[in-house]
């Protein structure tokens, strides 16, 4: 009983101990740049999805308008935005198995105006705009608008 207590505390210290810890856990991969203008992760999520196939993963973030049509499935109105972020699958190195978002592929933003909606496509981890076509534009904005919200209990 008397050796209890000292061995109680050695492992009480041996279990505070932080070596080998990484200390900055925050995936700065896939965080975009700060010269960025875009904001989506000041926004909500509106879906998710994995492409396995491509080894990619998606967020869909939408402003509060876009939000609030989005999740009781109205048309998208006037000054709703929303913005598609890609990142390239990685494995979690901390939890195996697990994967995370590793570099941004891609920031695809939809903006709803009165006449059409205007889309505009940025690439790679520097998010220069890409040029797309107005067909290829169509299609996306359109695929992009027509996610429904997740729904979370």
């Amino acid at each position: 009983m008397k050796y209890l207590l000292p061995f109680a505390a050695a492992a009480l210290l041996a279990a505070c101990n932080t070596a080998g810890r990484p200390e900055n856990t925050d995936n700065q991969a896939a965080s975009l740049p700060e010269t960025s203008s875009l904001a989506p992760h000041d926004w909500r999520v509106v879906t998710s999805w994995i492409h396995r196939s491509h080894g990619t993963m998606s967020i869909l973030y939408g402003n509060p308008a876009a939000v609030a049509r989005a999740r009781n499935g109205a048309p998208y109105s006037e000054g709703a935005r929303l913005s598609l972020v890609t990142w390239k699958r990685v494995p979690d190195d901390r939890w195996f198995g697990a994967y995370i978002p590793g570099d941004v592929v891609s920031v695809e933003e939809v903006a709803v105006a009165a006449d059409a909606p205007a889309y505009t496509k940025y690439e790679g981890q520097s998010l220069k705009k890409a040029a797309a076509a107005p067909e290829e534009a169509t299609k996306r904005a359109a695929y992009i608008l027509a996610q429904h919200a997740s729904i979370v209990p």
